[in-house]
């Protein structure tokens, strides 16, 4: 786990599932999996598919004088949120012309292992 965090083991979990989304964003950057938009200028631009999530929840645990709890409450809104815009971005057509290939598979499978983590540690 990168950066300083509170001495605080019950967010250990947490910063775990982060650095397993951080470890989903490089695979998906490497099978050239991430969606693309083009900006008004013309300029494209990758479309977060969990870099702030990511940034959010190490930010999270960081923050000096906020209670665990918040710090918890506010990973699991980061990882959830992220969870739902991949979801949708795959109702929305995103990832179909990967449907069907070894990425493809990868891709759903690392979601639901992140996925049921978070319900794990939800509960």
């Amino acid at each position: 786990m990168e950066g300083f965090v509170m001495g605080n083991a019950s967010l250990d979990p947490w910063l775990e599932l982060a650095d397993e989304l951080e470890q989903f964003v490089q695979f998906m950057h490497a099978a050239l999996l991430v969606p693309r938009r083009t900006k008004a200028c013309g300029e494209i631009e990758f479309v977060d598919i969990g870099e702030s999530a990511v940034a959010r929840m190490r930010a999270s645990a960081a923050r000096r004088w906020t209670f665990s709890a918040w710090k918890r409450w506010q990973m699991e809104d980061a990882i959830r949120m992220t969870i739902y815009t991949l979801y949708r971005k795959m109702a929305d057509g995103a990832f179909y012309s990967s449907e069907g290939t070894p990425e493809h598979d990868e891709m759903m499978r690392r979601i639901g292992s992140m996925e049921g983590k978070m319900k794990e540690l939800s509960e």
